[in-house]
């Protein structure tokens, strides 16, 4: 009784008002507008749906976490859809060959998930970290297609969990799901104790699984410099405005740097080159030269190189962290760096856990809040060895991909 009056209040009340309120805003937002048109009636019945596939949802970043299993179940033999929310992704969905079809996700209202599901036929479904919508669990919970989210999450500080009525929306809503696959034992806790959901074990974090994957299939490679580097990787104009004052200083302990803005050709991006210029530092664009990290300063004004980047840079600094929330930092972390962050990095759990892993009485992932914490950590991890520091973290990260691996064929041994 209790699905069915959550489910209503859902379906006819909350559901439409987000979709109308989205519709409203989408005539002045190209964004939201290219979510819409790609979704115009039963857009699915224009494809053939593969034989019986496995199914995978993920919002659009949460691919990442999705394609080590993606590769195993089509290594088996299995049929692959994915379905999306973010437009954003299908660049990266059109480049994965393991993938059968994947089209966005209908509108969760019953009916477009009703004929969507009878048109899959799918084997099952599984959710990728976070993004679960109620008419989708609750149409495969009736028609009896298992449902599963994995390398999933919910920390100690999440609002799920603080509040009575979240907690029984949640509590039905994750009801729905046949099995869920933590990251780890507090993950676990929480869903068991906090939401009462009692279908949990602990599988790790697959993007660890992913980021190694990368890593170690990068397609082009660049020349380590005769200097230690620093990456300086996805930063915002709130990140550089602290990086700048030291960046002589830096160069000063025997250090190059690269810098990675977010974003380039745009307003800030032309921006920093001025600020560069007006504090009279010597820069190269990384795409004007044919020994592209041939000066000290180096400003990379291409995009889909920061990963080869970080594979051999000595130190790396994650943008965002000055601007409200840190960018990802397993990246570096897996290649192998020690990582410098601000102090918006809260949303970052890798951050966050290894702040508290120490290596040579430094920690792997520092915390700064100004120009000259900036500066003193590069001149501390300096004073350290570099290589070895490298090994350290290696097998930390191994630790987790290890992990991962044995949670994987444990999501896989269950689907069988």
């Amino acid at each position: 009784m209790q699905e069915n009056w959550l489910i209503l209040i859902y379906r006819f009340l909350l559901y439409p008002a987000l979709f109308l309120f989205l519709r409203l805003f989408s005539f002045t937002h190209p964004k939201l507008e290219r979510y819409f048109s790609v979704r115009r009636g039963q857009f699915w019945r224009k494809h053939q749906a593969p034989a019986r596939p496995i199914w995978l949802h993920c919002s659009s970043g949460e691919l990442e976490y999705a394609k080590p299993l993606i590769r195993q179940l089509k290594s088996r033999g299995d049929n692959v859809f994915v379905s999306y929310f973010s437009p954003s992704v299908e660049g990266a969905l059109k480049k994965d060959p393991n993938i059968d079809l994947y089209l966005p996700a209908p509108y969760d209202f019953a009916s477009h998930m009703q004929d969507f599901i009878q048109w899959l036929n799918p084997q099952s479904l599984y959710v990728a970290r976070t993004d679960v919508w109620p008419e989708m669990l609750y149409q495969c919970h009736l028609a009896k297609v298992p449902a599963f989210l994995f390398s999933a999450t919910l920390s100690d500080n999440n609002k799920k969990i603080h509040n009575a009525l979240t907690r029984k929306i949640f509590h039905t809503l994750f009801s729905w799901l046949d099995h869920i696959y933590c990251v780890d034992q507090e993950d676990a806790k929480n869903f068991l104790q906090k939401l009462e959901v009692p279908h949990v074990s602990v599988t790790g974090d697959t993007r660890y699984l992913q980021c190694l994957y990368r890593l170690n299939n990068l397609q082009s490679e660049i020349a380590k410099p005769e200097k230690p580097f620093i990456v300086f990787g996805s930063t915002w104009p709130k990140d550089e405005e602290v990086i700048l004052p030291v960046l002589k200083d830096i160069l000063k302990l025997g250090y190059q740097c690269i810098l990675v803005p977010h974003e380039v050709k745009t307003a800030q991006f032309y921006d920093l080159l001025r600020n560069l210029n007006q504090a009279h530092i010597d820069f190269q664009l990384y795409s004007k030269s044919e020994k592209p990290l041939e000066r000290d300063v180096v400003v990379v004004d291409v995009v889909g190189i920061l990963a080869i980047l970080y594979k051999n840079c000595d130190l790396a600094f994650v943008g965002g962290s000055f601007k409200g929330s840190v960018h990802s930092v397993m990246e570096p972390l897996v290649a192998g760096s020690a990582v410098i962050v601000g102090p918006h990095h809260h949303n970052n759990r890798e951050a966050l856990e290894f702040k508290n892993i120490y290596h040579e009485s430094l920690p792997i992932v520092r915390e700064v809040h100004d120009s000259k914490e900036l500066l003193q950590a590069v001149r501390d991890y300096g004073n350290s060895s570099s290589k070895t520091r490298r090994d350290f973290i290696r097998q930390e990260i191994q630790k987790h991909a290890d992990m991962a691996a044995k949670g994987l064929q444990e999501i896989l041994d269950r689907q069988n």
